[in-house]
């Protein structure tokens, strides 16, 4: 008996961590343990009251006799339950213990917490294979801009050495504008690939003091053509 309730003590722990129910039953399928999410989950305020409404819960779940597995494979299935007014859906995994029987293990797990669970390891697994991809792409961006960047140089230095009287001073000083945009673009695009190609945390989850007037002075530049 001793030996019998620390196991039982055990599986109680295991269901608190796991955060699943947890239900022994006898061969008959009678109710010989509850963990307290099992009665949470099933609308019990105790393993006592539970008992007392298992009769009518057990063929519902099913955990009838003739429901039960009869080899070492698992019963699965989702459990609609209509509990003190409200719908409750749970998984519910009903595993045979000994040969020949002497009891089953029932888990019960709410089924929407389980699908909510799942998705985000979807996303979480997604969300990697997504990182990965941007530093592939931000390597290959490196070349390209530093092309570009020393496209720009070149093209400073010809018009620094154009026949000054060829041009007047308002184009000219436009020319310089607009290659200086251009050159703050280039810098904002290397500044970019260079964090994809560094990042260690998420995206997005960075955050730092930024000059909100420099913001708006650098849009009415972009935007200065227009």
């Amino acid at each position: 008996m001793i030996q019998e309730d620390h196991s039982l003590a055990r599986l109680d722990a295991l269901s608190r961590v796991m955060n699943v129910g947890a239900l022994v039953l006898g061969p008959a399928a009678a109710l010989e343990f509850a963990s307290p999410i099992a009665c949470q989950l099933l609308g019990a305020a105790s393993p006592a009251e539970l008992r007392g409404r298992w009769e009518g819960l057990k063929r519902r779940l099913p955990a009838d006799p003739g429901q039960l597995p009869e080899d070492d494979l698992p019963s699965r299935r989702v459990a609609d339950l209509h509990l003190d007014g409200a719908e409750r859906s749970l998984r519910v995994e009903i595993y045979r213990l000994g040969e020949p029987a002497t009891g089953y293990l029932v888990l019960l797990k709410d089924r929407r917490t389980v699908d909510m669970l799942e998705t985000d390891l979807v996303l979480a697994s997604q969300m990697r294979s997504l990182a990965h991809v941007y530093r592939v792409l931000a390597h290959d961006l490196r070349s390209p801009l530093n092309s570009m960047q020393l496209a720009v140089d070149l093209l400073a230095e010809a018009f620094d050495d154009a026949d000054p009287f060829r041009a007047s001073s308002g184009s000219q000083e436009r020319r310089r504008r607009h290659l200086a945009i251009l050159r703050e673009e280039l810098a904002r695009l290397d500044r970019i690939v260079r964090t994809m190609l560094e990042q260690r945390e998420s995206l997005g989850s960075a955050s730092g003091a930024f000059d909100l007037g420099e913001v708006i002075q650098e849009i009415g530049r972009l935007l200065l053509a227009q």
